[in-house]
């Protein structure tokens, strides 16, 4: 309040001496016009004086109490000052007179050379009908000083303001008392953290305020205490169905199939984390998004599509099988089904659609098919040939001593060829099963491996090879299915033999390590192209050579050893050079490596 008070002092003073400068400015211009006018009509001689006498002009100049009065001088036609009165200190400046008439008579504003700005009135001084002089008049124009004789007046201004703001401030201060009253007792009830009454006596108009206020706070709380509410009963019924939410994306995330649901609009609400393995896209990308943006297959898109785009196609459900997926290829079963409203069975929310890899199952569905195809053909194959040599015997073997001998070899070939077949079948379709269990025992590995070597070099088709054997004698013993593993290595040794050309040579070594146990089964025969290396584990593979195929054989051989020796926790590995020979390595772990690598 001082402050506004002294600023109210100074904007009253700065308008009063505006105004008075504003008067006073105006006052000289019309004392200057009028002097000038009376002055430029008197002779030339009555304003100038002779040489040693007072002139006309300096009797006007100390007749006048304007001390803003600054100088007043007749000069010639060439400028030169003729008769000058002037205030002490004020030089009169120079002037260039104007040449047409209408300049004659006016004013101007100029600066002496002590620096005072000055407004000049001239006018031109006429001795017989011409123009004999100029006459002019300067006065100080008035700045917005203050006076010594108005400091009175001022003062008494300023008191008379001073003495209005106490009066007002405690008018204002009586007025404002219930206002800190209801203050203090606000501040009290934000304290104790309770409405209540606010009780006040204040004049009428304020206590009408007050009390409308106190209304106006029962009603807040009136309202909080119902928001309060609402809100209790929002949070439930947002924890409800977050809970809710939450085990129904839990469910949907522990299925084994990827789930994807398309809200009204086409966009994606929910998708588990399966739909980034199924179809090869990032999960975060799905969200939110629109099939078109994350969805690169036109065939996918174009199913997923119709979901999205016509609603009312998910009221049946159908399976599409597609593939997708640059690198890896997938066969997918797309299922759609409908969301439809809880409370309207006409109306639907969005598409729930499910994926499912089938991949696997069409594998093995194809590979079931092929397993029989080549089952029936290989039977088929030693039954044809058993069926030629029983005709053979009827129509003429029986006056053929040695057509019967060919024949009864045969028969007993393809007798053997078709048990094998069967007895590698059913060993197979017992690890498939997880029929078969295997017994572990503590096998001595030099005696077994001796033992199956030697029954290998003793058949027939083994006359013509050289067979050596190269175990250490302190070979470590392992544990080991004894019937299984030796089908394993009778299949690597017949193999061996098999493949072997005449005057070849089959060798067994061991090798043994700190952890594993390796036996190597090597030949000198046809070899194995390297694009073919990779797939002679595969069941019923044979070789496309034409050395190859002149051998007899089903396919089964090493895909038995191969799951027998897995069945041990170890792996089975080929290297071969075609014409140079074969080598299968067989790396079992011992017991000590095998609980390392458990741990």
């Amino acid at each position: 309040m001082i402050v506004a008070s002294l600023f109210a002092i100074a904007l009253i003073v700065v308008t009063l001496l505006w105004h008075q400068k504003e008067s006073q400015e105006k006052q000289i211009r019309a004392q200057g016009v009028s002097l000038a006018q009376m002055l430029s009509g008197l002779p030339l001689e009555q304003l100038v004086a002779p040489l040693g006498q007072q002139s006309l002009l300096g009797t006007i100049f100390q007749s006048q109490k304007d001390r803003n009065f600054a100088y007043v001088t007749i000069v010639n036609k060439e400028n030169q000052p003729v008769s000058v009165a002037a205030a002490p200190g004020i030089t009169v400046p120079s002037m260039d007179w104007p040449d047409t008439p209408s300049g004659w008579l006016s004013d101007r504003t100029v600066t002496t050379a002590n620096g005072e700005n000055v407004i000049e009135f001239f006018a031109p001084v006429y001795a017989d009908g011409a123009i004999a002089a100029y006459l002019r008049l300067g006065y100080i124009l008035p700045g917005m000083g203050i006076s010594f004789e108005q400091v009175p007046f001022f003062a008494t201004l300023a008191l008379i303001i001073f003495l209005l703001t106490p009066i007002f401030y405690l008018l204002l201060r009586n007025e404002i008392r219930p206002l800190r009253q209801a203050n203090a007792q606000i501040s009290a009830a934000i304290d104790s953290e309770q409405f209540r009454q606010i009780e006040l006596g204040a004049t009428e108009e304020l206590s009408d305020f007050l009390g409308r206020f106190t209304a106006f706070v029962d009603f807040a709380k009136q309202r909080i205490d119902s928001l309060e509410h609402e809100q209790e009963k929002l949070v439930t019924s947002k924890n409800l169905i977050t809970y809710s939410k939450t085990r129904i994306e839990n469910v949907l995330e522990a299925i084994p199939e990827a789930v994807l649901i398309l809200d009204q609009s086409g966009n994606v609400s929910f998708a588990n984390r399966r739909i980034g393995t199924i179809l090869g896209v990032p999960h975060a990308d799905v969200i939110g998004s629109e099939p078109s943006e994350w969805c690169n297959n036109a065939e996918l898109l174009e199913v997923i599509s119709k979901y999205s785009v016509e609603p009312e196609a998910s009221y049946l459900s159908e399976t599409a099988r597609l593939q997708v997926g640059d690198k890896i290829q997938r066969q997918l079963s797309i299922k759609a089904y409908p969301l439809f409203s809880p409370t309207d069975s006409t109306s639907i929310y969005g598409s729930l659609i499910v994926f499912r890899d089938i991949t696997r199952e069409s594998a093995i569905q194809r590979q079931q098919g092929e397993f029989v195809a080549h089952v029936a053909h290989e039977l088929k194959t030693p039954l044809n040939t058993l069926s030629l040599c029983t005709e053979a015997l009827f129509d003429e073997g029986a006056d053929d001593p040695e057509g019967r001998v060919e024949a009864a070899n045969i028969m007993h070939d393809e007798v053997e060829r078709l048990a094998g077949l069967i007895d590698n079948l059913l060993s197979i379709t017992k690890i498939e099963t997880g029929q078969i269990s295997v017994e572990r025992q503590r096998l001595r590995l030099h005696d077994f491996l001796e033992d199956a070597f030697g029954v290998a070099s003793r058949s027939d088709k083994a006359r013509d090879l050289t067979f050596e054997l190269d175990l250490p004698a302190d070979v470590s013993s392992i544990m080991a299915d004894k019937d299984l593993l030796r089908i394993a290595i009778n299949n690597l040794l017949t193999n061996a033999v098999k493949y072997s050309c005449p005057g070849g040579v089959v060798s067994m070594t061991c090798e043994e390590t700190e952890q594993t146990v390796r036996i190597l089964v090597r030949d000198t025969g046809i070899g194995i192209d390297p694009e073919e290396q990779g797939r002679i584990f595969d069941r019923f593979y044979r070789s496309e050579s034409a050395e190859a195929r002149q051998r007899s054989g089903h396919g089964l051989g090493l895909s038995l050893a191969r799951d027998i020796v897995q069945l041990h926790h170890g792996t089975l590995t080929v290297t071969s050079t075609p014409n140079e020979g074969s080598e299968f390595i067989i790396e079992i772990w011992k017991e000590a490596g095998l609980l390392k690598q458990v741990i």
